[in-house]
């Protein structure tokens, strides 16, 4: 024997591999694969084919990633100000690393302000300065403090990756203004992946 063909789901994947074990780093989580493997000699004389079907381990909430753009939908919940009903909002997360779970950047398409929501298990919270609902004493708008609370209730493989594909939380939205009243709106916050 002078190498090993591997082939996935009848297509040859690899020619010249010449060691064990092989990896193959081109499958998705939750799948499963037939593979056939076959010993060649120097001379170019195949052996009798191994095949072997495998399943790869579907990860949990907690190993999905935050990222890309998400249609969500706010409702009020309570406000001090009159608020009511429900915003359909796109919501683009920015993860923070390469690859896999981890802290994720949250950012309005179309309104200014970003900030970062820390990751904990398939959770993700923090305080964000942005643009939402609120408005000051003259009108206009101005970055607010936006307390937001989510949590994975949906993954699946997206681009190659194991991505949250469904978000559910809460969102607490504040603005004080000299010489006006705080504002404080409540909200709850429900988004799919795939805008």
């Amino acid at each position: 024997m002078d190498h090993y063909e591997v082939a996935r789901d009848g297509r040859t994947i690899e020619r010249n591999v010449d060691a064990s074990p092989f990896t193959d780093d081109h499958v998705e989580p939750g799948a499963a694969y037939r593979y056939r493997v076959v010993a060649v000699t120097a001379d170019g004389q195949s052996g009798k084919a191994a095949n072997a079907v495998v399943k790869t381990k579907k990860p949990s909430l907690e190993d999905a990633r935050l990222d890309g753009h998400y249609l969500t939908r706010f409702t009020v919940t309570s406000s001090n100000v009159g608020a009511t009903g429900v915003l359909p909002i796109v919501v683009n997360f920015t993860a923070k690393c390469g690859h896999g779970a981890c802290d994720s950047e949250y950012e309005r398409v179309g309104r200014d302000g970003s900030g970062v929501l820390q990751r904990k298990g398939a959770a993700y919270a923090g305080t964000v300065s942005a643009q939402f609902q609120l408005r000051t004493c003259h009108g206009s708008s101005v970055d607010e403090s936006l307390a937001i609370a989510l949590h994975v209730t949906k993954a699946g493989v997206v681009h190659h990756e194991w991505r949250a594909t469904a978000i559910e939380g809460s969102m607490t939205e504040s603005l004080s203004a000299s010489g006006c009243i705080t504002g404080v709106n409540h909200w709850d916050i429900a988004g799919k992946s795939g805008v």
